[in-house]
């Protein structure tokens, strides 16, 4: 199976279409497009479209900022269009706290990741400072506090840093070459697309000029016409099988142990760090610098594979997975994943006066 074949048939195993086989249909290409551009769009349309939607409904769901002209002046309205006009990253509000995090692409490089999330506290009276006027004041102690205090009276930053290798860390990014190989062992030629090989022969046997040349070009004659009404054919029948053959792609992954590479990735030993910053005014609360450190280990994971596929003298392959599984699976569902951690915290004497 040619690597453009296997292409097709994986990007069709997502495509959100029904399974049946359908007879194929005419006129499925734009006059505008050459066959090549015509057979992509086909067979990517439905996937665009899926995507499009997702895009779509998560934008809808996104918060949204209040521009009245009675609230623009308000930072919390702000922030948010401010923020995603940037592009910087994505902002929500929950419980009063409006959370700013950053693109991390925007801050990592190939081993280190670094998040940074800002997070800005609706500011709220120190209750242990409320409490200390006469019972008959409190509210009106607890307002006129509340008079004074400003949006960033209560802010707090979160810078998180992770290093990411093919032993250490849980980006897939550094295992996708290991997974497009087993994938390629997994599904070989197991999957008939006569349909697509024809496909190809036609366009190979009608070489440049019909590869190139737009469907309305192709059709200002006669013999032109009978090749792109070929061409057409032959797309839309392709674009049915490649519906159709996702069910059976789907089928023997899922006969394998093939999705068990994420299990795999998402126990590699990870470290991760957290620092964090939170200012408030005095009359809100103490400042506090915090560090968390964590280390995470599962006992099944892509370092152990590769170690069992070379103490069993075996190649790290789609086999060698299976037989890892079979020997070692058991202790991936049943053993917990490892965790330590180390927490230390700085606050701030509190002094202040009202």
């Amino acid at each position: 199976m040619t690597r453009t074949r296997q292409w097709l048939l994986l990007t069709s195993l997502f495509l959100p279409l029904p399974l049946e086989a359908q007879a194929p249909a005419a006129a499925t290409c734009d006059g505008s497009l050459t066959a090549i551009e015509c057979a992509q769009s086909t067979f990517n349309d439905a996937a665009d479209a899926s995507v499009k939607k997702a895009a779509k409904e998560k934008i809808q769901k996104s918060p949204s900022a209040d521009l009245s002209p009675g609230s623009a002046s308000s930072v919390r309205d702000f922030l948010p269009t401010f923020f995603a006009s940037l592009g910087l990253g994505t902002v929500t509000e929950s419980d009063g706290a409006l959370t700013l995090t950053f693109n991390p692409e925007l801050m990592s490089g190939e081993h280190a990741q670094w998040s940074l999330v800002g997070r800005l506290h609706e500011p709220a009276p120190l209750e242990k400072l409320v409490m200390v006027a006469p019972e008959a004041d409190r509210s009106a102690v607890k307002t006129a506090i509340g008079e004074r205090l400003e949006d960033f009276d209560d802010v707090e930053i979160t810078a998180t840093f992770t290093y990411r290798s093919e032993r250490f860390g849980r980006d897939f990014t550094f295992h996708s070459a290991t997974a497009a190989t087993f994938l390629d062992q997994t599904i070989g030629d197991s999957v008939s697309t006569p349909a697509l090989q024809s496909l190809a022969d036609l366009l190979g046997k009608l070489g440049v000029p019909a590869q190139t040349k737009t469907f309305s070009e192709l059709r200002q004659t006669p013999s032109g016409r009978a090749i792109a009404d070929q061409l057409d054919a032959h797309i839309a029948a392709a674009a049915v099988e490649l519906k159709a053959s996702r069910a059976a792609i789907a089928a023997k992954l899922k006969a394998t142990d093939y999705f068990k590479i994420a299990q795999l990735v998402d126990n590699q030993p990870q470290l991760t760090v957290s620092f964090k910053a939170r200012e408030r005014d005095d009359l809100v609360g103490q400042d506090s610098f915090t560090v968390d450190a964590a280390f995470e280990w599962g006992a099944v994971n892509v370092n152990r594979f590769k170690k069992w596929c070379a103490k069993k003298s075996r190649s790290v392959d789609s086999g060698c997975l299976s037989a890892y599984w079979q020997a070692k699976g058991a202790n991936a569902e049943q053993l917990p994943r490892f965790k330590f951690s180390l927490d230390w915290e700085s606050l701030d004497d509190l002094s202040t006066s009202f």
